[in-house]
């Protein structure tokens, strides 16, 4: 029996360069509830929909993107002057993050290091997230009760 090398195995990813969906989910969540206790303190009428409107349209701390994802995008808006993206939602943080990407590539940064800067240190202009998607994947993060019912967003 040869005695083969085993193949060289890939380095692991530094976990920084993840940005899931899941940490979106929780911040946006709790976010949401802070905005929805503060209204309710204040008796403000049809506060859970106030609250997730205001929640929706404030400033996410983190682009729910992953660095690998971005990457591929950003160079197929910036060198081929295309988006591979059709949904509205994402076609749009997708743009607001290629406009911070160019701006520092102007700068004098390349492609990789300007994105890598952007999803750790900016902020999104507001959470990223169809009202569709609310309904149907944070239903459980929001915690519906009888007077509020997510069918009604």
């Amino acid at each position: 029996m040869k005695n083969t090398p085993s193949s060289p195995t890939r380095p692991r990813r530094e976990p920084v360069r993840t940005y899931c969906r899941q940490r979106r989910d929780q911040e946006f969540s709790n976010y949401y509830h802070e905005v929805l206790r503060l209204l309710k303190q204040h008796r403000v009428k049809d506060a859970p929909k106030r609250a997730l409107d205001y929640a929706l349209a404030s400033g996410a701390p983190h682009y729910d993107v992953d660095f690998d994802y971005a990457y591929r995008t950003m160079c197929a808006i910036i060198y081929q002057n295309r988006m591979p993206v059709s949904g509205k939602v994402r076609r749009a943080q997708l743009e607001e993050l290629a406009g911070k990407v160019k701006a520092l590539m102007q700068a004098g940064l390349g492609v990789a290091p300007a994105l890598e800067f952007v999803l750790e240190h900016s902020r999104a202009s507001h959470f990223f997230i169809s009202r569709s998607n609310l309904r149907a994947h944070l239903g459980h993060l929001l915690k519906p009760t009888r007077s509020y019912n997510l069918n009604s967003l």
